[in-house]
């Protein structure tokens, strides 16, 4: 079941429930290396590049040049998704690093990150919703 939620996660599934969508895709999102740029909710954009990529486990990316607000505040960040089978389900972790900005690390700490960890939440949960719908058969168990 890990791997198929997985599978599902990294490239096959319907990610519009996460984001608007991605375009440049320059192939499939299945190895290192690989790039596109996500269109954020707002409209606005960013380039995204694969930097670990773990068949079954987990895959890492790095996200670099928003073109909204968070431009003005990082340089980029590093997302990864980890997949470990417990039991009948899967646990799925989503982890997100700030590269602050020169001088923009206690904004970073004290505005951004408790509204980015809301978001997270509903990332993995509207995953786990996806992947329940598309009959992947995901026990939903999200830690914080």
């Amino acid at each position: 079941m890990s791997q198929s939620i997985f599978r599902w996660c990294s490239r096959a599934g319907d990610h519009s429930r996460l984001c608007e969508g991605w375009k440049n895709q320059t192939g499939a999102w299945d190895h290192v290396g690989a790039s596109r740029n996500p269109i954020l909710s707002d409209g606005t954009t960013a380039s995204e590049t694969l930097t670990e990529y773990t068949v079954g486990h987990s895959f890492a990316y790095e996200v670099t040049g928003f073109t909204n607000i968070l431009g003005r505040l990082v340089e980029g960040v590093r997302g990864e998704w980890t997949f470990t089978p417990d039991g009948e389900g899967t646990v799925i972790r989503w982890t997100y690093e700030f590269k602050p900005l020169r001088g923009r690390y206690f904004l970073i700490r004290l505005l951004l990150a408790p509204l980015w960890r809301r978001y997270m939440l509903a990332g993995v949960e509207a995953a786990a919703r996806a992947c329940e719908q598309d009959n992947i058969g995901l026990d939903p168990m999200v830690t914080h």
